[in-house]
């Protein structure tokens, strides 16, 4: 396994680079080679956050569900994960991630922001018939 360790590591900054400079197919890529050989929840969250800037949140939950189960005490993979549930229209589940992310870190300004944003929403009934409708749509 110490073998893998300096090839997932490469493979990880590769990725970095690549996501710093906005090639983030390429990201993905290295990203999931590096998790192959040497699964790490910054790896596994900066996949999941290429995936969602790719609009896939379908696949990125997968990673950012394992991030934040392998990271227990980091908010920040609790806050993407949040996000890409709000994509997926869970909005139940991102508030009890987003609640987790704030438990973890109080002065974490995006998830409250989120948070506030969506109990907002969900007290307001015209808000939710709308995100209703746009379901409908889309099947």
């Amino acid at each position: 396994m110490s073998n893998q360790e300096p090839d997932s590591y490469a493979l990880y900054i590769a990725g970095r680079t690549a996501m710093d400079s906005g090639d983030l197919q390429i990201a993905v890529e290295r990203f999931k080679e590096s998790v192959r050989g040497m699964p790490h929840f910054k790896t596994l969250e900066l996949l999941g956050d290429c995936l969602m800037r790719l609009g896939e949140p379908g696949e990125a939950i997968v990673f950012l569900a394992a991030a934040a189960g392998l990271a227990r005490k980091q908010s920040k993979p609790r806050y993407l994960l949040a996000k890409c549930l709000v994509d997926l229209r869970r909005m139940n589940d991102a508030i009890e991630f987003l609640e987790q992310a704030l438990e973890l870190n109080p002065n974490y300004k995006a998830a409250r922001e989120l948070l506030l944003l969506l109990r907002t929403e969900e007290s307001n009934p015209k808000s939710n018939n709308d995100d209703s409708e746009d379901i409908g749509d889309l099947q």
